[in-house]
């Protein structure tokens, strides 16, 4: 099969998996990794290690050793490097997208937006909203947050329905699509060889460009195409009100700093505290304190409890798997999944007695 074939292959298969089968997105991409690594054929490979030779991405050896390789084998490597490059960047992003959406962070920047833009230019602020919360925050996680406020401004004003669902379509989806620390724009810079903050710069530029673009169309689809709020939406709740939500300054700063931290870095190499994982830490740890309310807590508990039940010699491969590219890193896995339970107890206890206190 040829290389456009083998891409073509993943999509379906990606497609059937999540539209067909129903299953979760990362059961859908695993199964399409696994089709096309045995999909593909040894002359393809050839091929491709000969290129990553020339190109000083692989020793002749490992090119050699590459075609003779189990496609089970690829596919897993494939994954153990994946994670190994930007794991941790996709995993602390996540978390700050949760504590920004369960402190209240998320809603009072969508109320500043509203308040700045009044009511008659609310869709400005649906667009703006969607793309600022869309950069450490995943798309379905903006949509589904956004949605009840423009149902609600549209029950309000008996109008732009239409309006406010495509612009906040549109601005999580460029950001989504353009801006780290988002997988695909991660993943786009590594593969190139771009630096995080350069991409992050360039994905804000051209993303503005593009929900111009996208604002444009919403405001003719939406005097082309009249659509009426489903009448089943018109007795939904209110969204929450903005009386117990964090300052909106305070609300930013965990988006801003581990952006304004990035950017510095790609203009100032070598300065330490400007590395992707830290910046995004934090961004993590500010998170973390607007969030220290009993709703996260309770939000946080089944994953607490589900690692809590997991045994070192579980933990330990897991690990191994996505760090493991030297002899003291294992040892630092290793130590830690031993410790792993005991860890989540302590902590756990000194939470409880704090909580009682």
């Amino acid at each position: 099969m040829s290389p456009l074939s083998l891409v073509a292959l993943g999509f379906a298969t990606v497609l059937i998996g999540l539209l067909g089968l129903r299953l979760h997105a990362f059961l859908a991409m695993m199964l399409a990794a696994f089709v096309v690594a045995f999909a593909t054929p040894a002359g393809t490979l050839s091929k491709y290690a000969e290129q990553q030779v020339k190109i000083g991405k692989m020793s002749a050896d490992s090119a050699a050793k590459l075609p003779q390789k189990s496609a089970t084998d690829r596919a897993l490597e494939g994954f153990g490097e994946t994670c190994g490059k930007m794991g941790l960047m996709i995993a602390m992003a996540s978390i700050l997208g949760k504590c920004l959406l369960d402190s209240g962070a998320a809603m009072s920047i969508v109320h500043a937006l509203l308040a700045l833009f009044g009511r008659a230019r609310v869709h400005l602020a649906f667009i703006l909203t969607g793309f600022g919360l869309a950069i450490p925050v995943y798309f379905d996680a903006v949509f589904y947050l956004l949605m009840p406020i423009g149902k609600a401004m549209a029950r309000t004003t008996g109008r732009d329905y239409l309006l406010y669902v495509l612009t906040i379509v549109a601005g999580a989806t460029m950001a989504h699509s353009l801006v780290p620390p988002t997988p695909g724009p991660l993943f786009a810079a590594k593969e190139l060889g771009v630096d995080i903050g350069t991409m992050m710069i360039g994905g804000m530029i051209v993303g503005s460009f593009s929900i111009a673009f996208g604002l444009a169309y919403a405001l003719w689809a939406n005097r082309r195409w009249k659509i009426e709020l489903p009448a089943e939406e018109i007795a939904d709740a209110p969204p929450e009100s903005a009386a117990h939500l964090p300052p909106v300054a305070l609300a930013l700063l965990p988006i801003l700093l581990p952006i304004v931290m990035i950017g510095w870095g790609s203009f100032n190499k070598g300065v330490w505290w400007t590395d992707n994982n830290i910046a995004l830490s934090v961004g993590v740890v500010i998170g973390l304190i607007l969030g220290m309310s009993p709703r996260v807590r309770a939000a946080a508990d089944p994953f607490v409890q589900f690692f809590r039940s997991l045994p070192p010699p579980v933990i330990i491969p897991i690990g191994i798997l996505v760090f493991g590219i030297g002899v003291m890193m294992n040892v630092f896995i290793i130590v830690f999944g031993s410790i792993w339970a005991t860890l989540l107890n302590t902590t756990d206890g000194i939470a409880g007695v704090h909580s009682q206190v």
